[in-house]
């Protein structure tokens, strides 16, 4: 048995505010708990308060690039 997709939280980072849009509302559609964040310095304040199972991000972002965040998450 699978276990129940709402017991995942995911962050899902992009600078794009219409791309970060669709990813969180895929994400969400599939039943997990879904946390957007609009840049990596953003994200990496996130991170710092809550726990999350996976993150996606987009590589190239203005303030703190992906690779940077990932190292963080690392």
């Amino acid at each position: 048995m699978l276990p129940n997709p709402s017991l995942f939280h995911i962050l899902i980072v992009d600078d794009e505010p219409e791309v970060l849009e669709v990813l969180v509302r895929v994400v969400g559609s599939f039943g997990y708990r879904e946390t957007g964040s609009s840049g990596g310095t953003d994200a990496l304040l996130q991170l710092e308060a809550d726990s999350f199972d996976l993150v996606i991000t987009d590589l190239v972002m203005p303030d703190v690039s992906g690779w940077v965040l990932l190292r963080e998450v690392k």
